[in-house]
């Protein structure tokens, strides 16, 4: 192995001494060595309305059943849309790739783009409460 580039963390030997067992040159530290994943902060959603495009692109493998038994994220504009597709996509009914005339597994790229549009309205009903009991 070469040595690191210069202004490098791994050209300092002090960098290389703080690192650990577990850490590269660059300081990074081993997946296999870290006890607990970084998490993001709850950010309070207060959006009463969203207009927007969205565009992801997958890897899915269809079975022969014609069901989208893996996925493999390869660009998505939000991240909530991986857990959405892998949530929604082995419910989808597919035709399956054929060989000889027989369905077989098979590996496809999944597209899907379009606009999302939500609004949300909520209004007092005062006389609900006499309505209610009025009945």
């Amino acid at each position: 192995m070469g040595e690191p580039p210069p202004g490098s963390p791994g050209r300092d030997p002090a960098a290389r001494r703080t690192g650990g067992a577990d850490s590269d040159h660059a300081g990074n530290t081993a997946a296999c060595a870290v006890r607990a994943t970084a998490s993001p902060k709850k950010t309070k959603w207060v959006a009463d309305s969203y207009k927007g495009p969205f565009s992801c692109r997958f890897w899915v493998k269809v079975s022969a059943a014609g069901r989208i038994e893996k996925v493999v994220p390869l660009q998505v504009s939000d991240p909530v849309l991986i857990a959405y597709v892998r949530q929604t996509a082995p419910g989808w009914a597919l035709r399956p790739a054929r060989v000889k005339g027989q369905p077989v597994d098979s590996w496809n790229e999944l597209n899907v783009s379009g606009v999302l549009s939500y609004s949300i309205e909520v209004k007092q009903i005062n006389n609900l409460r006499t309505t209610m009991a009025g009945r």
